[in-house]
């Protein structure tokens, strides 16, 4: 009887460590959404850091909450000229830790659901080569 208890706690252990630790080695955090002023859309920053030791790529977006979703990234030319250009998708090397932020990476949410406003959630749907769908809970900021 002990050992099947000791058995099953042991199966247990094994069952509880391999869920919290996730198998494509990919994080996500610090979500938000930023509303912009006017009928601009919105732009999407997080942290996705790449605990695995294969390189992945985010290569799309999608939310209930957006009619289009494109990853962007903006940069500024040697004559301080800033320019901002649809990327097809976005390296995340294994080890290491990628940034989607104002002047970076980001996405672009266009034709946003009516009524989004500062403090809402949204859910991002962000696909990666490796990892596949990664669900998100964004929060909704204002400028």
């Amino acid at each position: 009887m002990k050992n099947r208890t000791l058995i099953v706690s042991l199966l247990f252990f094994l069952l509880t460590a391999c869920a919290a630790t996730p198998k494509s080695g990919i994080e996500v955090s610090g979500a938000t959404v930023r509303l912009l002023s006017g009928e601009m859309p919105a732009a999407g920053y997080m942290s996705i850091q790449n605990n695995g030791s294969t390189a992945d790529r985010l290569v799309g977006v999608t939310s209930d909450d957006a009619q289009h979703m494109m990853l962007h990234q903006s940069s500024v030319d040697a004559n301080g000229v800033a320019s901002m250009k649809m990327v097809m998708s976005i390296d995340v090397p294994a080890g290491q830790q990628v940034e989607l932020k104002p002047g970076g990476f980001h996405i672009v949410l266009a034709g946003l659901k009516a009524g989004l406003k500062a403090g809402d959630v949204v859910t991002l749907h962000l696909q990666f080569e490796q990892a596949g769908t990664i669900d998100v809970q964004a929060q909704v900021t204002s400028q």
